[in-house]
């Protein structure tokens, strides 16, 4: 168990599945762990974004965050996820260079027909 995980009473309707799991983790990896950056990146359709992840779901996680005055992450997710977490914070920057790079390649490189 997360030694940071709080233990809380959920409001009535399910929040505690896989999916939430995955939209929090990824907002925690990829945007500094607000909502807002993510709900963002993903309006504007950004690279990289999770298919699966509905904006629906990701606007009430967002709400009910907001409503409970609590980081969700800290009261949903284990220790194990959070250990993904902290280990993507640490890798993620290596490969930033590498993936700017093919970005603007890209951009360079005339558009396929």
């Amino acid at each position: 168990m997360n030694p940071n995980r709080e233990e809380e009473s959920f409001p009535p309707f399910a929040l505690d599945n896989a999916e939430d799991h995955a939209i929090l983790m990824h907002r925690d990896a990829h945007f500094a762990g607000q909502f807002e950056l993510m709900l963002s990146y993903y309006e504007e359709g950004g690279k990289g974004i999770h298919p699966d992840f509905e904006l629906a779901r990701i606007r009430q996680l967002a709400l009910i965050e907001m409503q409970m005055q609590k980081n969700l992450a800290d009261v949903m997710l284990d220790e194990s996820e959070v250990a993904l977490v902290q280990r993507a914070k640490k890798i993620l920057p290596r490969f930033a260079p590498t993936l700017r790079a093919v970005d603007t390649q890209k951009q360079a490189s005339p558009a396929d027909c």
